[in-house]
């Protein structure tokens, strides 16, 4: 779904009234990068995705009080795992969020073929 600023801004600001608990959101188009203005205004995280589908989704953004990593495998989504390269430094970003005190989430949605676990329980032991 595209961007689209009046619908947005009125969804969000209506969520906020009702809600003012943690929220992120996974934008799947690229017309969502001219939203970092208005999802920081708003209290809302956007995810961080891997694959990463756009110039601005493959880092956290948004409001930066949220932290939140979803990631589906690479090279082939739902099913790859991740190198222990990309593990480490993960795990490297991780340590920085938490260690400024932002609340810091990390998913692996890798589970087609059984790569989430592993790379759940590797990510586990380096931040340990």
């Amino acid at each position: 779904m595209g961007f689209a600023e009046p619908v947005a801004q009125r969804f969000f600001e209506s969520l906020r009234e009702r809600y003012a608990g943690a929220v992120a959101i996974e934008p799947r188009h690229a017309s969502w990068q001219s939203a970092q203005a208005m999802l920081s205004d708003l209290r809302i995280a956007q995810v961080a995705a891997s694959p990463s589908r756009f110039a601005t989704d493959a880092l956290p953004g948004g409001w930066p009080g949220l932290v939140y990593w979803r990631l589906h495998g690479e090279p082939r989504i739902y099913h790859s795992e991740y190198s222990t390269a990309y593990l480490q430094g993960l795990a490297e970003r991780l340590q920085r969020s938490r260690a400024a005190g932002v609340p810091t989430w990390c998913i692996f949605d890798n589970t087609a073929s059984g790569a989430a676990l592993g790379n759940a329980l590797d990510l586990e032991q380096r931040l340990r």
